[in-house]
């Protein structure tokens, strides 16, 4: 090889170094704050980031009729089962648009496989669209009727668009080997870009999946595509409409105990620290607790969304109950799922979201008395706090500093629910409240905490932090412990060598709570 040739060689090997140099600044800078906002479509390094290493919306050959309401194969009431090449089975629960990326909008869907999706596992969207005119983007197929309304004929046509998905595992394995049990996965659809400058035009009102072949469809989801309803204003967002502040999210309960009492002061307790909304997956609970569920509901407070387990697992209270409680890991997958399926229920309508337990509560320390106080002292510390994080790419990982996180993590104290304070509050109408006694120091490290989630940051999450965060996003700032910890209530007999001290966090809500308390009770036994 000539020398001319060698130093034409290193030339090109400069300029294409330099090139993915300045196209990593660019996004670094342009992409460091929450608060920025840019349509990537100009960047595609920055497009290509943003979608996680899939295809832009690559649109597939496949041309399949959209499935009637009789080719849907329901599974256990809330639950669409798509099979598919490579003896492939996934159980489809929920659909849900997510416009979080500028100029990039998916659609999400949730769902459980059969069992671990191989690598070579591949996905499709068919997307269908209720439209007043013929498109020209993509494969359409479906049939055409005309109808009038008013002096106007409209074509309603419904046409699918089909594009390459990306799966997702939500699972660590380090939780537990991969066996027998079913699993939840996120399958990301990008939209495809049509030129059309109304983005509405290009939502779909329903998807269909497919699995590694045009096999016929046997599911159809809608697509909930519910905007922002509320009018709260954000220091940062210059008086934009944007969502309320908090909502809380509760696991698949399924119990028998009657937990009636401890749940109205549980439920007031955080309507007080500023949640808008307490979303509960219901399995299975007494009509006590069902009672106080419903009466919270009727008020707007409370949102109730019955759950079932999908592909044949039991739905009798009983064995469900047995069936849940004889294996951690088949427990763990099934509320992950639930998990992820609040979060996108949640992402245009609540700023954060807090998951916990009926047992469990997030309590701000010092003079602050609400979440939003709380998290008005974190949000500057976080940002003050550099972190440095990994961002994939097809050759390697780059190492970028983000000073926003996805989620704000507190840690766990355990509160002893044998030792009771009446001063605090008598045991007949108070159960968190009078509890005030608790383990002298903290959970270590990491163990038990509970988080504040940024909806906008948040890919996909398990019950006590982010598991995958969004672009630009790092996956928890831990709250340091003056200001805020988890005030968890369990027996004694959970901590090892307890060392037991007096400490009435809730007690300046005392007050308040007991009337709330009377009132509800009087409300429910005039029902």
């Amino acid at each position: 090889m000539s020398r001319l040739t060698i130093y034409r060689s290193l030339l090109c090997i400069a300029a294409i170094s330099s090139a993915v140099i300045l196209a990593v600044l660019t996004w670094a800078t342009n992409y460091g704050s929450s608060d920025h906002h840019h349509s990537p479509h100009s960047d595609n390094w920055r497009s290509y980031l943003y979608r996680w290493g899939q295809e832009p919306a690559a649109l597939h050959a496949c041309r399949p009729p959209r499935p009637a309401s009789s080719d849907v194969r329901v599974s256990n009431i809330y639950w669409q089962e798509q099979a598919g090449g490579g003896g492939a089975r996934v159980y489809l629960y929920s659909a849900y648009l997510d416009r979080r990326i500028a100029g990039l909008p998916f659609v999400r869907v949730l769902a459980m496989s059969a069992r671990r999706m191989p690598p070579t596992t591949e996905t499709y969207c068919a997307f269908w669209y209720d439209s007043d005119t013929e498109r020209a983007t993509g494969n359409t197929a479906g049939n055409t009727a005309g109808t009038t309304t008013g002096n106007r004929t409209r074509n309603a046509t419904v046409m699918a668009t089909t594009v390459r998905g990306t799966a997702l595992h939500i699972w660590s394995d380090s939780w537990g080997a991969f066996t027998r049990h079913q699993s939840p996965y996120l399958i990301s659809c990008a939209i495809p870009d049509d030129d059309d400058d109304d983005d509405d035009d290009r939502i779909p009102s329903h998807v269909s999946l497919m699995i590694n072949s045009c096999e016929k469809l046997t599911n159809l989801l809608r697509v909930d595509n519910r905007r922002e309803t509320t009018a709260t204003r954000d220091d940062d967002d210059d008086g934009r409409r944007t969502q309320e502040n908090f909502a809380v999210c509760v696991k698949g309960l399924n119990f028998d105990d009657d937990i009636s009492l401890q749940l109205v002061e549980w439920i007031e307790l955080h309507a007080l620290l500023g949640a808008a909304r307490i979303l509960f997956y219901v399995y299975h609970v007494p009509r006590s607790v069902d009672a106080v569920l419903r009466h919270y509901s009727r008020q707007g407070l409370v949102q109730l969304i019955p759950a079932t387990l999908p592909g044949g697992q039991p739905s009798d209270a009983r064995a469900l109950s047995d069936y849940i409680s004889a294996d951690v890991v088949r427990k763990r997958r099934n509320e992950i799922l639930l998990y992820n399926d609040c979060l996108y229920r949640s992402i245009n309508r609540y700023r954060h979201l807090v998951l916990v337990d009926v047992d469990e509560i997030i309590v701000p320390l010092g003079n602050r008395t609400s979440w939003r106080e709380l998290l008005d002292v974190v949000a500057p510390l976080s940002r003050s706090a550099p972190k440095t994080m990994s961002v994939r790419m097809r050759s390697g990982s780059l190492e970028t500093t983000v000073r926003k996180y996805a989620a704000y993590s507190a840690a766990n104290m355990y509160y002893f629910v044998e030792m009771g304070d009446e001063a605090a509050g008598p045991a007949t109408t108070s159960y968190f409240t009078r509890r005030c006694y608790r383990n002298e120091s903290l959970q270590r490290d990491g163990q038990a905490i509970k988080s504040f989630f940024n909806t906008r940051g948040v890919l996909t999450l398990y019950n006590h932090q982010t598991i995958q965060p969004m672009p630009g996003y790092g996956r928890t700032f831990a709250i340091p412990p003056t200001l805020a910890r988890l005030n968890h209530y369990k027996s004694i007999a959970r901590v090892k060598n307890a060392k037991v001290v007096h400490d009435c966090s809730l007690r300046h809500y005392s007050d308040v709570i007991l009337k709330r308390i009377r009132v509800v009770r009087e409300e429910l036994g005039s029902q």
